[in-house]
Order: C-alpha cells, then sequence, then structure tokens
C-alpha cells in the first residue's frame, strides 16, 4: 500500500512549476459590496526561493515577478492588471522569504476565464500561464454567500483610513496556504451572506451554521461546529476562530451554511483544508463504549477476514482511522476489529451503519478483482484506491500501450476509436467524475510505467488534496523533459489525444 499518498499536502490552485523553476501559489474569493458591486480578490504567494535576485547600486538583493491578470468574457477582456511585484529588500540571499500579491477585480455577474501569466522579471523569457473559471451571482436579489476566506489574522480596521485589507469594520490577511500545522490552534475563517433581507424580509431572525466534516468520510465532527441567530440585512459579515488545537491530522471541509427559521437551508459553500497535529492519535478506548448488541459485525467471526475488511477501508478513512488500520489490525484481537468495523461505518451512516458497509463491500470485491496488479490487491492500488475514495467515475478512457483504438468505459459500453494510432506512449487512463462532492469535472490520470506488472499508477489529477503535476503528459511519453509542456498551467493547453481526453473525454 502506498501510505505516501494517504495526506498529501497541496493547495487548492497549486500553480507548481518544476524545481529550477517559478513558482507560487494562488487564490481567488469572490465577495460583492452594495457599493460597487461583484468583485473577485486574488492572493498570490511568490516562492522566494524560485526567483532569481539581484544586487542592487544601493546595496542588498532583491527579487521581482511580472504579473499579467485578465478576466476574460469570451474574447473580450473584461478587466485586468500589468504589475511588476518587488520582493522585499534583502542583506543577503540566505534571509530571502516568500512575498504576497493581494488585488481586487471589480466585475459584473457572469462566468470569466481568469487568465495569469507570470514570469521572473530578470528571467522574463519563461512565462507560466495559468486558466481558471471564475463565477460571480451576487446582484439579483436572492440569498447568495461568498467565498470563504481562511485568515491568518484579523483586527478591528481604522474605518478612517482603510487598507486594501479592510471589509465590514476589520482588516483581513488571507491565509494563502490551507494548511494547519501542528503549531497553529486556531482556524480564523470570514464570509458574507448577501440579500438575506431581501429573501426573507428585513430584521428576520434566521440561523447560519458552520462545522468542519472529515473530507473522505464526510462525518461531521460536532466538537468543532457552532451556530450564530442573526436578523437578516442586506449583508451579514461572518467573523468566526474555531479552537482546532484536538483536531487530528487529516483532509477536511469547512461548511458555512444559512438556514431559516424552519431550519430550511437557504444557501451553503465550503472549503478544503489540511491539517497536521501528530500530537493526537487513534484513542482505542472510545470503542468499548459501543453496545455489542448493536454490532453486525458481530457475525464475522474469522479473524482473518475481519482484518481484510477493515484494511480494505483505507481509501475511505480518514488520516486518524489509517492509523489503527495501519498499526493496530494485525495485533488487534477479534471484538476490537468488530467494534472498530462497526464504529466506521455508524459514523458514516448513524441509522444504518451496516447498508453502507454493505454497499462498499460489494464495490471492495469488483475493485479487487478488476484492479489487482500481480500480488498487489486491488484496493491497495491507485485506481483501486480512487474508486473506493469517490465511488465508479462518470467516464473511462483507457488507452493500451501502441494499440490501434481507444476505448471510452462507462460501464455500459465500449466505443472503438477508429484507426486512432498512438505510439509512443505507456498505457494510460483517463478517469473524469462529472460530481465529486462539491467539486464538479474532476479528472484522474493514470500511467502503466511498468508495463508488465500492469500497475497503474495516479501522475496527475485536479481533485482536491491528490497528485497535481502539470508534466503528466512528459511522464507518458517517457522523456525525462519536455520543455513544450513546461508552461501548460492550464488543461485546455494540453496538447496531443491525450491531451484531447483529458479534456473533454465522452
Amino acid at each position: 500500500m502506498k501510505c505516501n499518498r494517504s495526506f498529501l499536502f497541496f493547495v487548492l490552485f497549486l500553480i507548481s512549476m518544476n524545481a529550477s523553476a517559478l513558482r507560487a501559489d494562488l487564490k481567488h474569493k469572490v465577495f460583492y459590496s452594495p457599493t460597487i458591486g461583484s468583485y473577485v480578490e486574488t492572493n498570490l504567494m511568490i516562492h522566494s526561493s524560485s526567483i532569481k535576485y539581484q544586487k542592487l547600486s544601493s546595496g542588498g538583493f532583491q527579487g521581482a515577478v511580472n504579473i499579467t491578470i485578465m478576466f476574460m468574457k469570451g474574447e473580450e477582456v473584461a478587466n485586468f492588471s500589468k504589475i511588476r511585484l518587488d520582493s522585499p529588500i534583502v542583506s543577503d540571499t540566505s534571509a530571502i522569504r516568500d512575498f504576497m500579491d493581494y488585488q481586487r477585480f471589480m466585475l459584473p455577474d457572469g462566468v470569466y476565464d481568469m487568465m495569469i501569466y507570470m514570469s521572473d522579471a530578470f528571467y522574463p523569457e519563461k512565462e507560466f500561464v495559468h486558466k481558471e473559471e471564475i463565477t460571480l451571482h451576487f446582484t439579483e436579489s436572492t440569498i447568495a454567500i461568498s467565498s470563504i476566506e481562511l485568515l491568518n489574522s484579523y483586527e478591528k480596521a481604522d474605518e478612517a483610513f482603510p487598507t486594501k485589507f479592510s471589509k465590514n469594520g476589520y482588516d483581513l490577511i488571507p491565509k494563502v496556504y490551507s494548511f494547519y500545522d501542528a503549531n497553529e490552534s486556531q482556524l480564523s475563517f470570514y464570509c458574507e451572506i448577501y440579500h438575506a433581507a431581501d429573501t426573507l424580509g428585513n430584521n428576520e431572525p434566521f440561523l447560519i451554521t458552520y462545522h468542519i466534516q472529515g473530507f473522505e468520510s464526510n462525518h461531521i465532527l460536532n466538537n468543532f461546529s457552532g451556530f450564530k441567530r442573526v436578523q437578516a440585512y442586506p449583508i451579514n459579515p461572518m467573523l468566526i476562530s474555531l479552537n482546532i488545537s484536538d483536531l487530528p491530522s487529516g483532509n477536511y471541509t469547512l461548511i458555512v451554511e444559512a438556514r431559516d427559521k424552519n431550519n430550511t437551508l437557504l444557501v451553503n459553500n465550503s472549503i478544503f483544508f489540511q491539517r497536521s497535529n501528530p500530537n493526537v492519535s487513534f484513542n482505542s478506548e472510545k470503542l468499548y463504549h459501543i453496545t455489542q448488541s448493536n454490532m453486525f459485525t458481530t457475525k464475522y467471526t474469522n479473524i482473518d477476514s475481519l482484518r481484510e475488511f477493515v484494511y480494505w477501508l483505507y481509501p475511505q478513512a480518514s488520516y486518524i482511522e489509517k492509523q489503527f488500520i495501519f498499526h493496530q489490525t494485525k495485533t488487534a484481537d477479534i471484538d476490537i476489529l468488530q467494534r472498530f468495523l462497526y464504529s466506521f461505518w455508524a459514523d458514516r451512516n448513524e441509522l444504518n451503519p451496516e447498508y453502507s458497509w454493505e454497499e462498499y463491500r460489494q464495490m471492495a470485491v469488483y475493485v479487487n478483482k478488476e484492479y489487482r496488479a500481480g500480488r498487489t490487491k486491488g484496493f491497495q492500488t491507485d485506481r483501486g484506491r480512487v474508486y473506493l475514495q469517490y465511488g465508479p467515475p462518470s467516464i473511462i478512457v483507457d488507452r493500451a500501450f501502441d494499440t490501434g483504438n481507444s476505448g471510452f468505459t462507462n460501464n455500459i459500453e465500449n466505443i472503438e476509436d477508429e484507426g486512432y494510432r498512438e505510439g509512443g506512449l505507456v498505457p494510460y487512463q483517463i478517469w473524469r467524475y462529472d460530481v465529486l462532492g462539491p467539486q464538479r469535472a474532476r479528472t484522474f490520470v493514470f500511467a502503466n510505467r511498468h508495463i508488465a506488472a500492469q500497475t497503474y499508477d495516479l501522475i496527475h489529477s485536479d481533485a482536491q488534496g491528490e497528485v497535481y503535476n502539470l508534466q503528466w503528459q512528459t511522464e507518458l511519453s517517457r522523456q525525462r523533459y519536455n520543455p513544450k509542456l513546461e508552461q501548460r498551467q492550464d488543461k485546455s493547453l494540453f496538447e496531443g489525444q491525450s491531451g484531447e481526453y483529458y479534456r473533454v473525454p465522452y
């Protein structure tokens, strides 16, 4: 089993080039103001170690990045900026630190392509491009919610001298990286509810709730949740801090919801984040609080079968559950294994845990048969892990090595490509998920780089928390480096037949 895949510290919308090239992390947020309308905020953190520093005539060293941000609606430019972002001046290059660009763009409601062009100001020959679709829909008088903004810090703003970080009476310093290490005990966030007064009536009461849930399990963590009773205004800002000292390591989703007085969901939004907290480990004692008579798992009396069933849970397990599976399953007795298997599914479906287990068990049986690779069981492979974690894909593009056809598989039929040959590539598969929880249109690329072993490794995905590798086409062609692909920051720029399959697999 590839344990390094279980907890990957990837940031949303990471723009990551090879180690010798410019690197930066991007986040965008969408908001609305009654005075200026809808707008987009961009936060771009430049990795200082990835740019060249020049010695200044006045002393010290400084780097710089050329940044162009454009919002395209079709062929028209709706808004743009073109700047040179200078790093802080340092006395020597061993003292360099990452630095950030923060901008706001006013835009009418609509759908835009956000294009970002970046280059090292002292090495401008290499320009990197990133494209992302942005949607704004705030100006209609229906209840809506802004992006959720994770914060590094906040404080009361000086109303007489607002800064570019000021919103609704606070100066909000954004957190670019959606990752909390063991030294961080607070998760602070900000968001805004719009047009509640138009929807519910001015000053009408409604409820804003927030909670953290496991990314893999969707299990709500009741110890990390809360609510606020508020009155409906044109804008209802929310500034919340949660104590996450006891939040275990893992992948999580923070969810904010607005509900009316009848508890009907009005609108919601979510954001993905990751946590590293080695101080919190799995506590087996909680398993003994389960009433054994309620456990459907007591029917499994073969300890070897039980251990196998527990290992099958790995793809859907949280990080802390993985600790038990990886470190305790082999030595645990039959009672503990029964309790763990029951607890795992009761956390996910309190009313009918057996139904959820049986549904998953059938998937695991299929995966172990379909994706087995030599002595490696199906659930231990990358394809098996993705299938069990996210369910069956909407469509699979299956390209065998140097064959005369390619197959599209949607679990119903194969459609033959008429004589197309794509020689020189290792076998690969492209999986598309139309819906992946709150995500839409997410893609996974698997490559069989060791053909005899029939092992398909995950080499790229645009799904949250997965390996993100813009050089995946180079890996298919088995070239050590492809300069043409170095600038590919946008999936619409991928070339060749594999790029076409990636863009439109249907």
